[in-house]
């Protein structure tokens, strides 16, 4: 796989089905702004261990399915990471409270809450319908969606924003209009019903579990 991002392909499958991919309700929300993004990352020479250092949380960003290019945006407003179809990507976080965006053109979707020291935390990016859908992946996953986290790792790779691109994929996604849409999303999230809500939130404790066929190490 070179820098422009080529793609391996799967079969969807159950796995990619439990996390919503494909129509429906409960998706994220449209802000002014962007259009489809620049492919803006590379594979990296070696996949690293699930694991997280032992004073960061790791995020484990995953798209297990088709999707078109998404940036993830932390609550700084910076751009941490870059999925598109069956990709992964790990990001160690600060412990504490945490937001992050996933943005798609005009589109976009949000999740948010606390995460501990030592902590593995999933989060799973699709496509639902016309809208990106940006949720958590726990044991409290509704749909099964925790127990196909190994399908999940094993169908997509990791990636890394390759630096040769950075610039390009800034331009898009860090401008004057980047505050307003993660205050939109804000808003959206929290006009939500409990159980959209729920999805989109991250429990601290949750960064202890293992998910079902898988090691420690999350592989």
């Amino acid at each position: 796989m070179n820098s422009a991002g080529i793609r391996k392909t799967v079969g969807i499958g159950v796995a990619a089905a439990a996390i919503g991919c494909g129509g429906g309700g409960g998706g994220g929300g449209s802000a002014s702004g962007g259009t489809t993004l620049p492919t803006a990352t590379h594979a990296v020479t070696t996949a690293r261990a699930i694991t997280a250092p032992a004073d960061r949380a790791l995020m484990v960003f995953l798209c297990p399915a088709d999707c078109e290019p998404f940036a993830v945006v932390d609550a700084s407003g910076a751009i941490v990471a870059q999925v598109a179809t069956h990709d992964r990507a790990l990001v160690d976080v600060a412990p504490g409270a945490v937001t992050f965006y996933a943005l798609a053109g005009a589109e976009g979707d949000r999740i948010s809450g606390e995460v501990s020291a030592g902590g593995v935390y999933y989060a799973a990016i699709s496509t639902h319908g016309a809208m990106p859908r940006f949720t958590t992946v726990s044991p409290r996953s509704a749909d099964g969606r925790w127990d196909h986290v190994a399908e999940y790792l094993n169908d997509t790779h990791e990636t890394e924003i390759d630096p040769a691109h950075r610039a390009e994929l800034d331009a898009q996604v860090v401008t004057p209009q980047l505050r307003p849409r993660m205050t939109a999303l804000d808003t959206r999230a929290g006009e939500m019903d409990a159980t959209h809500q729920e999805e989109r939130t991250i429990h601290a404790e949750d960064g202890t579990a293992t998910p079902p066929g898988t090691s420690a190490s999350g592989m």
